[in-house]
């Protein structure tokens, strides 16, 4: 197998014969069959996740072996394996879920030659999904599982098993994933995307190890394939000098369009329009292809219900509306007969007519096709007949509650698949059509709204910093935030001055307070505080002073709310002026930048509003004014206002109270905290400087794959 530079859609280079190919159904044969593998490792050994935890407990026997007690063992029997481990560098949000100081953590528990690093080369708002393990190049993991927690279970999904416990003590729902393992070409093509992945992340090159002569294959696993050509698919965003691709979408829209009588799925997410109008299109066939979807009761997590769920039931609604032949069913799988035991469906397989099938890390909704790092193996068994026939009814009869061989018998009484399904699970009630395990009324979210938050590439966010960051603007984006900075240093400055020069004569810092607390009991003060917000925006006022005083006035929620208040009428009104004024007369005040903020602002709706409101790249009155004239409606206008400046709102609030804090009662606590929230901006200024840059400025480094990484 010949590897080079993934620049395009082109899977030639990543598609093999592989001698052996097992499909791993859940956690416990996952987990078991990569603790046989690492142990057998001889010289290397790659694990790259999208998260990975050292507690993690491989098989739940009383004795057996956490993740870093595996590697630790191994590592001291034979010095000469070195393991990588690479994960997702995640947002904060993620934290509560995750392993704590997970890179503290590996490097306090393992030894010297187990490297762990947090990946981070991604366009803003992607992540790392791709979920692979590799065994000296000879035995390759890959999938939708995770090496975490909360993923652990038997295909059983037993309502209650005190087995499925995270390793912080903690109960979890039933889960459903499934993973492949192989040898042969396609897992030294797997090897070679970690290693790229290696590069990419931390700028050094890992050699592939030298030939070993053990056979690291896990002994409890019996393979369901041999001697087939097997194709690694990708997905990888457009990111610095990377070219965007997006070979997993095609090969999706490629297989339903050949699909002759039925398609079978099973996904954590379905938002995907391509996919969606694909399958749309066979199902307004008179003869076209059964289709059965399975997917989890519900979205978990406040951001997936939020964000998933309004955009997944669009996709469902329109496909439902698109089966004019009643061919299309979508089930969610529990493993009781009440209903009260949901599974959670992570796996992410396709199988049609029984003759090809994809399995992978590749959700279908928007980011997996386009803007996360995504990994799937396809393949079209010619040798192993019956391979994939056994594989699908094994993942159905599991989710009915049946055997394979009861599901067998049905179909080979002549009823097809979706008929079979129908009348097995109105016998074990743990499959249910998807329109009746709706949670009651829908999150009532626009999928307008939450259409952005599931974009099909990197263009929403990177696209637009990438338009601000010419010779001119590059520099006023990162310049506002040391402005920012300047401003917020400036009123420490003057606290301390008020305190500890001969300023204080001049100035009483009791009478100032005094007042502040005079004007918070007026009646309605936040309405003439909103007020002051009206006006100073008209008078081009900085915002962010106002906000700083008004968290120096009140307490900090009616703050808030006043600041937040303000800033969408001050916004709104002068949304308005810019619209009656047009194009033109506004030209005349804000200058020729018009011209390139309101392309964007246009082209990009809420995003760009968004995103302007969190990078200073003009001042608040000029983006309002530069929006009423340009093409983006008020709704959009007002929600992107929302969105990105209630984090600032929020620590402007901080640093205003702290400030007010620091001259009631100075002293050294009180003015360290003042300092390090303007460290903190100045830092984020100087990241988002980074951050630019980095985006105008594209690493050098090429990926030489001719065996090596140069």
């Amino acid at each position: 197998m010949q590897d080079k530079e993934h620049t395009n859609d082109d899977t030639s280079n990543r598609r093999g014969r592989s001698p052996r190919a097992a499909f791993l159904i859940d956690g416990e044969n996952y987990f078991r069959a990569v603790a046989e593998a690492v142990r057998k490792a001889e010289r290397s050994v790659l694990l790259v996740g999208w998260d990975i935890d050292s507690r993690l407990l491989l098989e739940r026997d009383p004795d057996g072996p956490r993740l870093y007690e595996l590697l630790n063992d191994l590592a001291k029997e034979r010095p000469d394996v070195h393991v990588h481990i690479l994960i997702w560098d995640y947002p904060l949000a993620y934290s509560m879920d995750r392993e704590p100081l997970q890179m503290i953590s590996f490097a306090r528990k393992t030894p010297k030659n187990v490297h762990f690093h947090l990946d981070s080369e991604f366009p803003m708002g992607s992540s790392h999904h791709q979920k692979i393990v590799t065994v000296d190049d000879k035995v390759a993991f890959s999938g939708g599982m995770d090496l975490s927690s909360g993923r652990w279970d038997t295909m059983e999904h037993l309502p209650d098993d005190d087995r499925r416990t995270a390793p912080n003590g903690e109960k979890y729902t039933p889960y459903h994933d499934v993973q492949m393992v192989l040898d042969g070409e396609p897992a030294k093509a797997l090897a070679d995307i970690a290693r790229e992945r290696w590069l990419w992340a931390t700028g050094h090159c890992l050699t592939p190890p030298e030939k070993t002569e053990g056979d690291p294959w896990p002994d409890s696993v019996t393979p369901d394939m041999h001697d087939e050509e097997i194709t690694v698919s990708l997905t990888i965003p457009k990111y610095k000098k990377r070219a965007e691709v997006r070979e997993i979408e095609r090969m999706y829209l490629r297989e339903i369009g050949k699909a002759d009588s039925r398609i079978y799925m099973e996904n954590q997410y379905f938002t995907s329009k391509p996919i969606k109008e694909a399958l749309a299109s066979r199902l307004r066939e008179p003869d076209g292809p059964e289709v059965v979807i399975i997917l989890p009761h519900t979205p978990t997590g406040l951001v997936e219900r939020l964000v998933m769920e309004p955009l997944q039931s669009e996709v469902l609604d329109s496909l439902h509306e698109s089966d004019e032949y009643d061919r299309l069913k979508v089930y969610c799988p529990f493993s009781d007969e009440d209903g009260n035991s949901p599974v959670k469906v992570h796996a992410k397989v396709m199988i049609i007519d029984d003759d090809f099938a994809t399995v992978g890390s590749a959700n279908l909704n928007n980011r997996s096709m386009g803007l996360d790092t995504e990994c799937n193996l396809d393949f079209r068994p010619v040798r192993s007949k019956g391979a994939l026939t056994n594989f699908r009814r094994k993942l159905l009869a599991h989710h009915l509650g049946i055997s394979p061989e009861r599901l067998e018998e049905e179909e080979r009484s002549g009823c097809t698949m979706c008929e079979c399904i129908e009348k097995l699970r109105n016998e074990t009630k743990r499959l249910r059509p998807e329109l009746e395990t709706r949670n009651g009324p829908p999150v009532p979210v626009d999928p307008e709204f939450a259409r952005p938050l599931d974009p099909a590439q990197p263009g929403t966010f990177d696209a637009i910093m990438d338009d601000y960051t010419g010779p001119d603007n590059s520099r006023r984006g990162y310049s506002g935030f040391i402005n920012l900075g300047i401003v917020l240093a400036a009123f420490i400055a003057m606290a301390l001055a008020w305190r500890y020069t001969p300023l204080s004569e001049y100035a009483d810092t009791a009478l100032l307070l005094e007042w502040t607390n005079r004007v918070r009991e007026l009646p309605m003060a936040p309405l003439f505080g909103v007020l002051g917000f009206i006006i100073g925006g008209f008078v081009m006022f900085p915002v962010t002073i106002l906000i700083i005083l008004t968290a120096g006035i009140f307490g900090p929620a009616t703050a808030v709310a006043t600041s937040l208040a303000g800033s969408l009428l001050s916004s709104s009104l002068i949304y308005l002026v810019g619209s009656l004024l047009g194009h033109d007369a506004v030209k005349h005040v804000t200058g020729s930048r018009i011209n390139a903020i309101s392309k964007q602002l246009g082209r990009f709706g809420v995003t760009s509003i968004i995103v302007v409101r969190i990078l200073p790249v003009a001042p608040f009155t000029i983006i309002n004014l530069v929006a009423g004239a340009s093409h983006i409606s008020l709704r959009n206008f007002l929600m992107g206002t929302v969105i990105g400046m209630a984090p600032g709102i929020l620590g402007m609030t901080l640093f205003g109270g702290q400030l007010m804090n620091a001259l009631r009662d100075p002293g050294p606590v009180t003015i360290s905290v003042l300092v390090l929230i303007v460290a903190l901006i100045m830092g984020l200024g100087f990241v988002m400087k980074r951050r630019l840059r980095s985006i105008q400025d594209p690493q050098e480094e090429s990926i030489n794959r001719d065996g090596e990484q140069a």
